[in-house]
């Protein structure tokens, strides 16, 4: 009994002595909330593994995030398909907050929007502060992206922001273009164009629906003036003549 006790005795100071030697864990956390969450490290995240130690940085670093970590983020939790429900809130109130200082760029907002649809995180304010940024500039955005934004609206069944989805199907012209205000705008000819009085498109019904039957009147001759005549012949539809 007595080497029963002995024996336990050893082992309790053998565990104490050991746990000594250990080195002390108390900075390892402060490491994981300070590790490096540059874009740089970011971008080079491609195992969901990797996310998770880098999760404790991110999610104290996010409110102090410029645009372009933000974005590094955004790629980082899509490509690990990472779905964390604390770091995707802070991240939704900090895009906001970007976006209504319109310190987002369409490509930044892209990787957010994107970033939202993979992880099937719906967030109706932050879809809604893109609607408000970036439906003035549909019309300078590339068609496939224009599609893609319109799908994931659809694919969130997000109805709060009807004119921007229009404007990602149909964008607004500009006064240059020979269409501004002379095509009919199929919406309103469906009575429901969302856009309302700055549509660039026509809202009457007897207006064209293609450009060449607005340009096209039969017989119409080509006037030319008296120089013109004389001397550029052969561009207005005559031979040049040579003295």
């Amino acid at each position: 009994m007595d080497s029963d006790e002995e024996g336990e005795e050893d082992k309790e100071q053998e565990d104490k002595m050991e746990k000594a030697a250990k080195p002390e864990r108390s900075g390892s956390e402060d490491e994981d909330v300070d590790a490096d969450v540059s874009p740089r490290v970011l971008d080079t995240v491609e195992t969901f593994g990797k996310i998770i130690v880098l999760s404790p940085a991110l999610l104290k670093k996010l409110p102090r995030m410029e645009p372009e970590e933000v974005a590094a983020a955004c790629r980082a939790l899509g490509r690990t398909k990472f779905f964390d429900g604390d770091i995707l809130g802070r991240l939704a109130d900090v895009v906001r907050q970007l976006l209504a200082k319109d310190r987002l760029s369409l490509e930044q907002a892209d990787d957010v929007f994107k970033t939202l649809w993979c992880l099937n995180f719906y967030d109706r304010e932050v879809v809604s502060a893109i609607a408000r940024q970036f439906k003035v500039r549909t019309g300078t955005m590339d068609s496939m992206l224009r599609s893609a934004w319109l799908e994931i609206c659809k694919g969130f069944n997000h109805t709060a922001d009807q004119d921007f989805l229009q404007l990602l199907e149909v964008p607004h012209m500009t006064a240059l273009n020979p269409g501004f205000k002379k095509l009919r705008c199929a919406h309103f000819a469906r009575g429901t164009c969302a856009v309302g009085e700055t549509c660039t498109w026509a809202h009457d019904l007897r207006a064209p629906v293609e450009l060449e039957s607005a340009l096209f009147q039969p017989g119409k001759k080509v006037l030319t003036t008296h120089t013109q005549s004389i001397m550029g012949k052969d561009t207005y539809g005559g031979r040049m003549r040579y003295m």
